[in-house]
């Protein structure tokens, strides 16, 4: 969430100690908890990332963590409620280690329109829910643009969602660097805290050749899709870019083929794993680890994902090939709902695994041609 001015902050002052600190990234927090081995260097790599992604000259962000352990809500620097996190300037207060939407804000240290800006943050980070029904509608949207506020529903995070699965089609029928042209051209230090479409509709049909009403139209022929299979989570989809996989998945047509299985612990010592996490308010926290596995489908039929493992209420995975609504898979397997049934492509996959952070058991994914439960 990105919060400007004063309105950002609590009354209180009082930040914890600085407890690690890089090039790019200060992170404070308290001392007496256990911070994951890939938790600080995750972080940093995906700030160079996004300076890099947008051709921002880098400085130096301060990321304070306030856990729900430590810190109460009078002294929460982020007055919204159940709010995990906000930014302001080059200064991020946040709930949660490793949050990636905060991030975005801070690394750029300007603004493009606000709803735009809440869903370009958005799409760079891990959803935490797949349904589509959990965005907003197209029309809320844009009246959410034509005032220049994501303050058009009860729930704002639905209007994140939308705001990202639009910035999605944008990237998807123009390509990232249109985005960025337009980004370049309409963001500044104070015009996304307030800009209606009518101060930047110009700006807009400058780089996109096309008025914002026709771009609207055509985003009509952009479908709804699973949120995980438009989010673009950054450290997770460039690892799947990068071409060094970490395993790989034969889907089987026997349930206990070895191949058809990627397990592991999510030790914290591990410079893989990330946490503790928080994924919303008041949720029990997890540890979290980024993969890029091979998935082998011969047959190309329908094939029953699978969570497996000591689950727990915080178990959960994320596949996904960081794709569009258009062209792309993305699934999320919980631990209320372990099995989804589906027909993946073959190709490389971001998994994102998550497990308790207090009890931490073997996680996976295991993946079944689904006629054979039906034999």
């Amino acid at each position: 969430m990105l919060l400007v001015g004063a309105s950002a902050l609590g009354a209180c002052e009082v930040r914890p100690p600085v407890i690690e600190e890089g090039e790019l990234l200060i992170l404070r927090g308290p001392i007496d908890v256990e911070i994951c081995a890939g938790t600080f260097p995750t972080m940093e790599s995906e700030l160079a990332e996004l300076f890099a992604r947008f051709d921002h000259p880098p400085h130096t962000v301060e990321y304070t963590w306030m856990p729900l352990s430590h810190v109460d809500e009078v002294d929460f620097f982020c007055t919204s409620d159940n709010v995990l996190g906000c930014a302001q300037g080059d200064q991020i207060y946040t709930r949660s280690l490793a949050h990636t939407h905060e991030l975005v804000h801070a690394a750029r240290n300007k603004g493009i329109p606000a709803v735009l800006e809440e869903g370009l943050a958005t799409y760079l980070d891990t959803p935490t829910n797949n349904r589509p029904s959990k965005m907003a509608s197209r029309e809320l949207l844009l009246e959410g643009l034509e005032l220049g506020t994501y303050l058009v529903n009860a729930q704002p995070i639905e209007v994140y969602e939308r705001a990202a699965h639009f910035v999605s089609f944008l990237v998807a029928a123009w390509g990232w660097d249109t985005f960025l042209a337009l980004e370049q051209r309409v963001a500044s230090e104070t015009a996304y805290v307030d800009s209606p479409l009518s101060l930047w509709q110009d700006d807009f049909e400058a780089v996109y050749g096309q008025s914002f009403a026709e771009v609207w139209d055509a985003y009509a022929d952009y479908p709804d899709c699973p949120l995980t299979q438009f989010h673009r989570p950054i450290h997770a989809c460039g690892l799947a870019a990068s071409g060094e996989l970490d395993g790989s998945i034969d889907i089987a047509l026997d349930p206990v083929t070895p191949a058809a299985v990627f397990m592991t612990e999510l030790d914290c010592k591990s410079e893989r794993v990330l946490g503790p996490v928080l994924l919303r308010s008041r949720h029990p926290d997890r540890r979290l680890a980024h993969y890029a596995i091979e998935v082998i489908n011969s047959l190309g039929t329908t094939t029953d994902v699978s969570l497996i493992g000591e689950l727990d209420e915080a178990s959960r995975a994320i596949l996904t090939t960081c794709g569009d609504c258009w062209a792309g898979t993305g699934l999320m397997m919980t631990a209320k709902d372990p099995v989804v049934e589906d027909i993946p492509n073959p190709g490389t996959y971001a998994l994102i695994l998550y497990t308790s952070a207090d009890s931490p058991g073997p996680v996976g994914v295991q993946m079944q041609y689904s006629f054979w439960a039906d034999l």
